[in-house]
């Protein structure tokens, strides 16, 4: 992880020391007119978690967590059809997607049976790295292939759920989830994508589908079945990748004309 993080300071300082050009290149001189910095917004779909029970089995899933993300970037050109882009990504992270239930005869007859919990109480900051390749495919559209790294910065937290009911006793629990966040802060990751650019005379505008998978999980935990009337306790793993697809809407403006 080290090694990575020294890679991405050196790309990040070999790019700052670029002069700052146009958006136009010897194959493209006709983008001149719009800016290298751009803004992007998107839908982000996380894989679903892993389940491992390490103890018996019991009625848990997990499933695909719906996000978003937002941000800007900056084009640096390298030559003809190749650039480089950099930038300052946020997302709203996912945490915890499961669903599970109780068996008849584990539950008081008033217990709720089926539980389905969703959060994302996590937002990530990314600084991505990446090479771009772009080609014509029309008078005024292009296709643009990315493919690159990023450093995200996860502050170290815990996210968990309980289930909670009335007994004889007071309050009892018979179902416990929590996991924590790695306590590194700095995470690596691989993104690659494919974009479909417009350029409509008063904006450049761009449809991009990418795919980021990192080097650990975001989130790991334990969860556990316990209290239960009839079946004995159930327990194991929870394991979130972070992993995740994004369709985003990147857009140029025109730059500004600075008056004589």
């Amino acid at each position: 992880m080290v090694n990575i993080k020294r890679n991405l300071l050196f790309l990040l300082l070999l790019c700052n020391s670029i002069p700052i050009f146009s958006q136009n290149t010897p194959a493209y001189s006709e983008l001149s007119k719009y800016s290298n910095f751009g803004f992007t917004l998107g839908g982000v779909l996380f894989d679903k978690a892993k389940i491992d029970f390490e103890e018996g089995s019991y009625n848990i899933s997990t499933f695909p967590i719906a996000s978003y993300s937002f941000g800007f970037y900056f084009d640096f050109p390298i030559h003809g059809k190749w650039s480089m882009q950099t930038g300052l990504i946020f997302v709203r992270e996912a945490a915890l997607a499961i669903r599970y239930s109780f068996n008849d005869e584990d539950i008081l007859s008033t217990q709720v049976q089926r539980q389905r919990v969703v959060d994302s109480p996590f937002f990530t900051k990314s600084i991505p790295l990446s090479v771009k390749f772009k080609t014509k495919v029309s008078k005024k559209s292009y296709l643009e292939l990315k493919l690159g790294m990023k450093t995200m910065l996860l502050l170290y937290g815990s996210v968990g759920c309980t289930n909670v009911f009335v007994c004889d006793s007071g309050l009892c629990s018979n179902f416990r989830l929590l996991m924590y966040s790695p306590k590194a802060f700095f995470h690596g990751s691989v993104l690659s994508s494919v974009g479909y650019v417009i350029d409509l005379n008063k904006v450049l505008i761009g449809f991009e589908l990418s795919r980021t998978i990192n080097f650990q999980n975001t989130f790991s935990g334990r969860f556990r079945f316990y209290n239960l009337i009839t079946n004995p306790d159930a327990y194991g793993y929870y394991n979130l990748s972070g992993d995740y697809w994004a369709l985003n809407i990147n857009i140029n403006f025109k730059k500004i004309k600075k008056k004589k």
